[in-house]
Parts: structure tokens; sequence; C-alpha cells
């Protein structure tokens, strides 16, 4: 019986340390050091709540109902863009990168440099031509909302912050 348990807590170490190194906490991850300025972001007014509420509630909401009509032109080049990258990055690698990010945890860096500016809340998204194309974009929910798995890490490993309570959730 001690030798299980003690296999049991090595399998649970090694465990662990693979799922550590599984997540790249360095600032290239999007996911703990968002860059605000990236053509790959594209900042929606979670005030305007009309839209935000639908989205989350199922619908299918249109890009222009996030933007005045002077900014629309470039909200939509920016999402074409968006769009674009997210579909190779589904197409050639099975990853999908294309999330609504719901509010951000940020905190100064042991190293002095860049802090961390990590998506808190994830809503994962699919994007769409709207019909006609007047409208330029619709975005619809595609999935649950998630807590950022990578930011938990984070908190477990840098903050000792024992996470597995909310992970549980």
């Amino acid at each position: 019986m001690v030798e299980a348990t003690k296999r049991q807590t090595l399998i649970l170490q090694n465990l662990e340390a693979w799922i550590r190194r599984l997540i790249d906490t360095s600032r290239r991850n999007n996911l703990l050091y968002l860059r605000r300025e990236s053509k790959g972001l594209l900042k929606l007014d979670i005030n305007i709540s009309g839209p935000l509420s639908e989205l989350l509630g199922g619908e299918k909401v249109h890009l222009a109902d996030w933007f005045e009509d002077d900014l629309f032109t470039q909200a939509s080049a920016r999402m074409t863009e968006i769009f674009r990258v997210a579909k190779a990055n589904e197409d050639e690698r099975g990853l999908t990168t294309l999330f609504l990010a719901l509010s951000t945890a940020t905190w100064p860096s042991d190293d002095g440099g860049r802090p961390t500016d990590a998506p808190l809340i994830l809503c994962p998204i699919r994007v769409e031509r709207a019909q006609g194309g007047a409208r330029g974009w619709s975005l619809v929910a595609d999935g649950y909302l998630e807590l950022s798995l990578s930011l938990l890490q984070v908190i477990q490993d840098d903050l000792r912050i024992d996470t597995q309570p909310i992970q549980d959730l």
C-alpha cells in the first residue's frame, strides 16, 4: 500500500511539472501579456450593454452595433485581419485563438519589464461576414465562458495561490 501511495505521489508531481511546461509564461504569451496596440486586438466597449448582453446570451451581434460610423470602417478592417489570423491558426495549427476577453488582471513584473496584463474571463467567439456586407462582420459566442488557464497557472506558480478550487468549478 505504501508503494502505491509513493507511485501516485510521483505521478502527480510529474503531471504538475508537465502541465507547467505546456504553458508559456514568457512575454510572448498573449494570454498573460496583452499587446493592447496589436493589430490582433479590437477593443469593444463593454459599457455598451446591449450588444454584450446579446452576444453572451447566444445571439448574433453585428460589429457595427459596437462602433459609431466614423470608427466602424477602422474596426471592420481590423476585424478582417483578426479573422484572417484566427482562420490560419485554426487551419494550420488546430488552435482556437478567437476570444472575447472580459476584464484583465494586471500586476507589476518582478524583473522590471512590462507588467502582466492577462485576460481574466474568455468567451470563444465565431466571426462571420454579415449578410449583404453593409454591416461588415457579425459575432456569435461559440462556447462557454472560461477562466484563463494560463492566468490560473501563473497565479498558482508565481503568486503561490491555490487555484484548484476555482478550476474545479
